[in-house]
């Protein structure tokens, strides 16, 4: 048993009282059965004990992405008939001791035992970037082992002791670890299944793979591909390998392919190691150390100057450290030194032994001792132990003497030295101390993490490695992508995600074309369909976990509760996670977060990698999240009303969301869509929609059933101003009736109908659509609720004026209170104020109508409002007054950005007002061409399609093409006088009665008084008075035309006068 096992807990056998080993299944001197094994602290060894516990996390329970390894003995049942219960027992501790020293010394953890084998996990509770890796080492251990241990009970016993291993990598979930380390892992999806299928599968004697781990370590190991298998639980084949062993790299671009991408973003940290090789050329070596971030390149940079090195002549000797060196503490010195002595693998180990022979004691016999010490260093496996103290602190020594010195100037290479540990760095203080005096270039790379105090003495120089901009970054994604369709987007993408770090494009793109997105060679790949979201690759969220889980627990918490506020946060909200300015600093100079705007008291932070907040944020429990989340709710809940912000209300709706706080997260995605409502419609939907879901999925209650109601009505009115189909609009108006008739809510009732009418004006109902308006507004006063019908003022009086009910509209938006009229218009009642100004201005009150308008409009511009029917009022304002010169360019605009972009239920208005627009500027043509653009999107008759078409006559008449006039305007009346849009009618008689005959001149005449009177629209009373006259002799002509002058007065424009006097003349 190995020294870690004899260091444990003994095990009291309750029969007997005799000690027996910890793990020992059977009592040595009794054999009594012993209670069955639990995964306790006693067999987990102490180092590691101490971090597991020194874990928040680890207490409380996280996702993870581990290495799982399940290793048993195949026939186990057979070898224990053949052994005897007695001997199988003690084969079975030392079979166990075995097994978990190997997973042990690689960190990993002992999960669970399975009768004849072990559960183990490698990257959890203690997370490792490497934990594939140490899986795989510790795979190799246990089979070195178990058959070295098989040797000999072959040899004593006559047994066949076998060992099959499998390993799977994934996301599991770890649940809470107690005090006693007891654990509880439950597994996301199939990865610890699919680790014990790879068990079951392997053949004894061998390890296998799944295509998941063989993915992160095909660079470091020696593996076979055993093709496709079918397994018991899946209904596709997994691809199988099989571990041979360890990679040695004979040389630096042995782990790279020769098709490597474009090097970027490094010319000033080559050309200064040029400068270096060039010293060392004429004599002068030096040490200099490569400083950067994981993933910024280092390795890279080694390689190009590699090839610097190779055109000179210039040998260089390559080694890396490994993120495992604990385990194996000296392999990146063995790796080092087999390279300076020229041996490559497969070597016999007698030209090991000669080379070692005529580096070591050539020029001095009496160290030939040290020679069988460095052989079998060199010869050993990666588990083998090191001598004595003693002889092992002179080997060492003669090693860092022989190592710079040859016969001619060479360069030493080691590569993440930050991994190095006690043994190694003590070397390395020798080997630097000896550089002095030797022809050599000792060049080092690390991170910035590590502690490497002990290295800055020696250095003459240090090379930083920054982060790439976005634009190498890109040019980096494009050589590996190819010129291909769509691949520019790709790689623009790619880079702004790596957020600096060129290895994050290089896995993004690997990770693309393992998952089929891509497909080709690299360089020339073609895009196989749209990559919806960038994926994560394995590798790199192992690396970003590995550093997350680094940190101090203090600034782990306070980092991922700020990745659940997104790539940007705001510390101020995160005081309840028990983060404190000191901390925080510390996130900043260790380079995962910086500041990025805010003010002083209330700054903003961004993560430096967006990835880095992603894996930040899945690395944690759903009920963590949800925790957190509902805090962040909460904090911004207390800021809003401090300070109200324009978003805050989506930020607060997400966070409840994702607390799964149902009703508090309909209720401000209710806030926020009635916020939006006349700003930006698309939102407002999708936030009306979100709000149903999360009232839907809300406990029962009075309260949750009119929230139901209210963000079903919001729903139907967003079909005026966003794309929905009818059948949406139906099912949430019906179901919202439902509701409102269970709860007997009179302002539920009153919401509803005051939503629906807009919808029942669309659908060319404009009696009904006035009719629901006003129930809906005794529904409201029922309810005692004013503040809803100033809500609704503009569906009031739009429904009314469409409908010809002018004047009750307006009464009925007036409830004896026009304090609303009094005061400075702002975003709630801009809507409002531009429908009263249009009902002003179809009763002819154009004084009046024009202050209302302008004051709705400009509210509208600097409110951010949906600019349509307040310009569409004034533009009608501005058609009936003459007035087109009181129209302003950025009203202008934003009606034609909401004409060409808006939804399509508001580029119809906007272009018959644009139209109109163009009329009265005096291009008939153009008008013709805006106004008759706009039909298409109104293939069903109703008020909307039949104002159009008066606006479209309308400009026909200006522009003389009146055949077009004709049919348009009798077109309007058909259809206005079909769906009761009594105003749009009015309209369409007086644009088309100069064209026609008299007895259609006649009906008209008669209709339009008939209107007039009807709806007190006196803005067409002119008009009338105009037509009259045109039909008349002298002197009741003359009359006529006076009485129409006096009434254009009475309106308060001029404008038209001349020119139909001329038309009617």
């Amino acid at each position: 048993m190995g020294d870690e096992e004899r260091g444990m807990d003994s095990r009291i056998c309750a029969s007997c009282r005799a000690e027996n080993d910890a793990l020992a299944r059977y009592c040595d001197q009794c054999g009594t059965r012993l209670p069955d094994i639990a995964v306790r602290r006693s067999y987990t060894p102490n180092h590691l004990a101490e971090r597991i516990l020194q874990s928040r996390a680890a207490l409380q329970g996280e996702r993870k992405r581990v290495t799982v390894l399940f290793a048993d003995i195949k026939g186990s049942t057979r070898l224990a008939e053949q052994a005897g219960a007695e001997a199988w027992h003690g084969i079975l501790d030392r079979f166990f001791a075995i097994l978990t020293g190997a997973v042990h010394r690689h960190e990993g953890t002992v999960n669970q035992y399975t009768g004849d084998g072990i559960m183990a996990l490698f990257g959890a509770p203690i997370a490792h970037e490497d934990h594939a890796q140490r899986a795989c080492l510790a795979a190799l251990a246990m089979q070195d082992g178990i058959n070295a241990y098989g040797a000999e009970l072959r040899e004593r016993r006559g047994l066949e002791l076998r060992l099959r291993v499998g390993l799977n990598t994934g996301e599991v979930i770890v649940g809470r670890i107690g005090d006693d380390l007891r654990m509880d892992y439950t597994a996301k999806g199939l990865t610890v299944n699919l680790a014990a299928r790879m068990e079951n599968l392997c053949e004894p004697g061998r390890i296998y793979l799944s295509r998941y781990t063989a993915a992160l370590v095909r660079d470091d190991f020696r593996l076979r591909d055993l093709d496709e298998h079918r397994v018991d639980g899946l209904d596709h084949p997994v691809r199988v390998f099989l571990l041979e062993g360890l990679q040695r790299h004979e040389r630096l671009d042995d782990v790279q392919s020769e098709a490597a991408a474009e090097f970027v973003g490094r010319d000033a940290q080559l050309a200064r190691l040029s400068t270096a090789l060039a010293a060392l050329r004429g004599g002068r070596g030096g040490i200099i150390g490569l400083r950067g971030d994981a993933g910024m390149g280092k390795s890279r940079l080694c390689r190009e100057f590699a090839k610097r090195c190779a055109a000179a002549a210039v040998p260089l000797h390559a080694a890396m450290v490994p993120a495992y060196a604990a385990a194996t503490p000296l392999v990146a010195l063995r790796a080092l030194l087999r390279s300076r002595l020229g041996l490559h693998e497969g070597d016999a180990s007698a030209r090991v032994g000669a080379q070692v022979a005529a580096a070591f004691a050539s020029r001095n016999p009496e160290r030939s001792a040290l020679v069988p010490l460095v052989r079998d260093f060199l010869d050993a496996g990666v588990d083998q132990p090191l001598a004595a103290s003693g002889l092992r602190s002179l080997m060492l020594e003669r090693i860092a003497r022989v190592l710079p010195r040859g016969d001619g100037p060479q360069v030493l290479l080691i590569e993440d030295l930050h991994h190095a540990g006690p043994l190694l760095i003590d070397f390395l203080c020798r080997l630097c101390e000896q550089m002095a005096t030797s022809p050599a270039l000792l060049l080092l790379s690390y991170r910035d993490h590590g502690d490497l105090g002990w290295l800055r003495p020696y250095l003459d120089d240090e090379l930083e490695l920054p982060a790439l901009d976005e634009a190498s970054l890109q040019r980096l994604a494009a050589s590996l992508l190819g010129p291909g369709a769509g691949l520019d987007t790709l790689a623009r993408r790619i880079a702004g995600l790596a957020a600096g770090n060129p290895y994050f494009v290089e896995e993004a793109v690997q990770a693309l074309v393992g998952q089929g997105d891509l497909q080709g060679l690299a360089g020339t790949y073609a895009l196989v369909r749209p990559v919806q979201t960038l994926p994560i690759p394995d590798s790199v969220h192992a690396l970003l976990a590995g550093r997350i889980d680094r940190l101090p627990e203090t600034q782990k918490a306070l980092l991922q509760a700020a990745a659940i506020m997104g790539t940007r946060f705001r510390p101020r909200l995160l005081a309840f996670s028990g983060g404190d300015a000191d901390t925080l600093e510390a996130l900043v100079q260790a380079g995962l977060v910086r500041r990025e705007g805010g003010s002083d008291d209330d700054p903003h932070y961004v993560f430096c990698q967006p990835l880095l907040q992603e894996v930040a944020y899945q690395g944690q429990l759903e009920s963590q999240r949800r925790a957190t989340h509902a805090g962040l709710a909460a904090a911004l809940e207390v800021v809003l009303r401090e300070a109200p912000t324009g978003d805050a209300d989506l930020a607060i709706a997400h966070h409840w969301e994702c607390a799964e706080q149902w009703q508090q997260a309909g209720r401000w995605n209710l806030l926020a869509a009635q916020r939006n409502e006349h700003r930006d419609s698309a939102l407002a939907l999708r936030q009306f929609r979100l709000a149903v879901q999360n009232f839907d999925r809300a406990d029962a209650s009075f309260e949750v059933l009119r929230q139901r109601i209210a963000a079903r009505a919001g729903l139907v009115r967003m079909a005026q101003s966003a794309v929905l189909e009818r059948a949406e609009v139906d099912m949430a108006y019906h179901d919202a009736w439902k509701m409102a008739e269970e709860c007997a809510d009179m302002a539920s009732a009153a919401e509803l109908l005051f939503s629906y009418a807009p919808e029942c004006l669309q659908r060319g109902q404009a009696d009904e659509a006035a009719q629901l308006a006003a129930d809906a507004v005794a529904q409201a006063q029922l309810a005692a609720s004013p503040a809803l019908l100033a809500r609704f003022r503009d569906t009031v009086l739009s429904t009314h004026l469409a409908a010809g009910r002018i004047a009750q509209g307006i009464a009925l938006c007036s409830d004896g209170d026009d304090a609303w009229l009094r005061s400075p218009a702002t975003g709630d009642t801009a809507p409002a104020l531009a429908a009263y100004g249009a009902a002003l201005t179809w009763q002819g009150r154009l004084a009046e109508a024009g202050e209302r308008l302008r004051a709705a409009a400009d509210c509208t511009m600097r409110e951010g409002l949906d600019p349509v029917r307040a310009g569409a009022a004034l533009i009608d304002w501005a058609w009936f007054s003459g007035r087109g010169g009181a129209l302003s360019a950025s009203l202008l605009a934003a009606l034609r950005r909401a004409g060409s972009e808006g939804s399509v239920a508001l580029r119809s208005p906007a272009l018959r007002a644009l139209g109109l627009a163009e009329l009265l500027a005096g291009d008939a043509p153009r008008a013709i061409d805006v106004l008759a653009s706009a039909l298409p999107l109104l293939p069903s008759p109703g008020p909307v399609r039949a104002s159009l078409l008066a606006a479209l006559a309308t400009a026909c008449v200006a522009a003389g093409r009146d055949a077009e006039a004709r049919r348009h305007a009798d077109q309007a009346i058909d259809e206005a006088s079909v769906c009761g849009a009594r105003t749009a009618e009015l309209w369409a008689w007086a644009a088309g009665l100069p064209l026609s005959d008299a007895a259609r001149r006649s009906e008209g005449l008669t209709r339009m008084a008939m209107l007039i009177e009807t709806t007190g629209a006196e803005v067409f009373r002119p008009w009338l008075l105009l037509a009259q006259a045109g039909t008349l002799d002298e002197p009741q002509r003359s009359q006529r035309l006076g009485e129409a002058e006096a009434a254009f007065s009475r309106i308060g424009v001029l404008a038209h006068t001349a020119r139909f006097a001329r038309e009617t003349g």
